[in-house]
């Protein structure tokens, strides 16, 4: 029984002036419980929100480091292509090699080009 207005006070078994409590142990006992039981749903519910959000988190940072390396790897593949293309013209402007050297050169700078536009745009789709 719960005490409500001031004139319950006076009226009722759960008088303070009589000495009575307005609840037992027990009903105490089940209502912490209740609380903790629905302190515990709260928390599953929040792990079951939060721990698959870090998760995602650390997925996509891991994505983009591996992403990084990735550019980094075509950036040098194109920066040697581009040294190799440079070589061969100047050794086909001295006399040393052919044309055909300059249209390999020419053709692997192209290729690592494309390579590296190949790699930015998948990686652009995959992040959106």
């Amino acid at each position: 029984m719960r005490c409500g207005s001031p004139a319950d006070l006076v009226n009722s078994p759960c008088s303070p002036i009589t000495g009575n409590c307005c609840g037992s142990a027990g009903d105490y006992r089940a209502e912490l419980h209740q609380y903790t039981a629905t302190y515990n749903a709260d928390l599953a519910t929040f792990r079951q929100t939060v721990l698959p959000a870090f998760q995602q988190v650390e997925d996509d940072l891991a994505a983009v480091r591996i992403y990084s390396q990735q550019m980094l790897h075509e950036q040098e593949a194109l920066k040697s292509a581009e040294e190799y293309l440079n070589l061969a013209m100047g050794q086909y402007e001295t006399g040393v090699d052919p044309y055909l050297d300059v249209l390999t050169a020419q053709t692997t700078t192209v290729l690592s080009d494309e390579q590296t536009l190949a790699g930015l745009q998948s990686s652009k789709c995959s992040r959106q």
